[in-house]
């Protein structure tokens, strides 16, 4: 068994990249599956996820709130942060996922991102992208 290495590797037949997510409050990757998709934790914005998400078809951004929420925002992206990375990465859609259970309702999480990007979708169990 190998481990995941920071940068582009092949698993399965596929390239994918490996990135370390500086901001997250404990150790975390963010990880891009060839141009189709990235997979960004629940870490406040920062640069090197647009750079890891750059140009992909679907992003899925952890979000756990929105930016209107009590929220420990050193250490958990909000909405907002999910559709901020999607935008400069020029990313096709977002999916928001990794979401607060606690909340009762996730709108408030989409009309969060869509004020920044059009194309955003609330994950669910079966969502098919």
């Amino acid at each position: 068994m190998l481990e995941l290495q920071e940068g582009v590797q092949a698993i399965g037949g596929f390239a994918v990249r490996a990135s370390a997510q500086p901001r997250h409050w404990a150790p975390s990757v963010g990880l891009r599956v060839e141009d189709e998709l990235a997979y960004v934790t629940d870490t406040p914005y920062e640069p090197s996820s647009v750079d890891l998400a750059r140009g992909v078809r679907d992003l899925l951004h952890e979000a756990w709130s929105s930016s209107t929420a009590p929220v420990y925002r050193e250490h958990d992206a909000t909405a907002a942060d999910a559709a901020r990375v999607a935008t400069e990465a020029g990313a096709s859609r977002l999916t928001l996922i990794h979401l607060n259970p606690d909340l009762a309702e996730h709108t408030a999480l989409k009309a969060d991102a869509s004020a920044v990007f059009a194309d955003v979708v609330v994950g669910e169990d079966g969502l098919s992208l």
